[in-house]
């Protein structure tokens, strides 16, 4: 069980490292297009326009590459959230839960090109590890029933099965971008 949390800590941390330099290489060609598109609007008013929606187009993929990072950290939370409920480490789960909260309503507050369905399934999913969180608390202060992993992690999975499902589309979309 040791070996998993390892394995399971590792694929969390190479997940993060790989969003983070995504997120670099992002803002690496955001700052190269702002300055192709500061001397593009030194020429012409026309320069000018369409150095506007380059930026807008720039701050878009920022916001779209932090949003993949935190799905991507958010699932492998997810997933450690499952290894704790399986060991009765019922200390662990309120900060996991709470930080896959966070993660979720920045995913949810910073993309304006979630659907509405999407934004439902944040919101619905934050309210999932909102009632996570407050199971572990319980399960930590001794007064509750003892509570049924397999069905906790049931509801972590259908979660992440969500969240993943958000995580694709978004990607296939930044394809169809590319080739569209």
């Amino acid at each position: 069980m040791e070996r998993l949390l390892i394995v399971v800590a590792l694929v969390g941390f190479v997940l993060t490292v790989l969003g983070f330099l995504f997120t670099i290489y992002t803002i690496k060609q955001g700052v190269d297009a702002a300055r192709l598109a500061e001397a593009a609007a030194k020429q012409a008013k026309t320069a000018s326009e369409r150095a506007e929606a380059a930026a807008k187009n720039v701050r878009g993929s920022l916001v779209l590459a932090t949003t993949i990072g935190d799905c991507v950290v958010a699932l492998g939370m997810m997933e450690q959230i499952k290894v704790h409920h399986r060991e009765s480490n019922w200390k662990a789960l309120p900060d996991l839960c709470s930080e896959v909260k966070h993660r979720l309503i920045s995913i949810r507050s910073q993309n304006d090109n979630l659907t509405e369905p999407q934004r439902e399934t944040l919101q619905l999913t934050i309210g999932q590890f909102t009632i996570l969180e407050g199971t572990a608390e319980r399960q930590m202060a001794g007064g509750a029933k003892a509570a049924s992993v397999p069905k906790l992690n049931e509801i972590v999975s259908e979660q992440a099965d969500r969240l993943q499902t958000i995580l694709t589309e978004m990607q296939r979309s930044i394809r169809e971008q590319d080739h569209g």
